[in-house]
């Protein structure tokens, strides 16, 4: 939702409910404390952001991430 519609996390739960994302899951925590809490977790575990980027490498080169909206 926020890469979609640059908003902020106290938003995300409204744009949500009014999507197709709510028929395809249904128990989403959308409160901004927990996308918070969620986006502060993935951001210390540092580890597993490479992995999770490495795999979607094709070979051992280079992999360009644009984040512009993505905070």
């Amino acid at each position: 939702m926020r890469l979609l519609h640059s908003s902020p996390l106290k938003n995300v739960e409204s744009l949500y409910a009014t999507s197709y994302l709510f028929e395809l899951v249904k128990d989403a925590h959308l409160l901004p404390d927990s996308l918070g809490d969620m986006i502060r977790r993935i951001g210390m575990d540092r580890n597993t952001m490479i992995s999770f980027m490495k795999s979607m490498m094709k070979d051992d080169r280079y992999l360009a991430v644009d984040l512009t909206h993505a905070l």
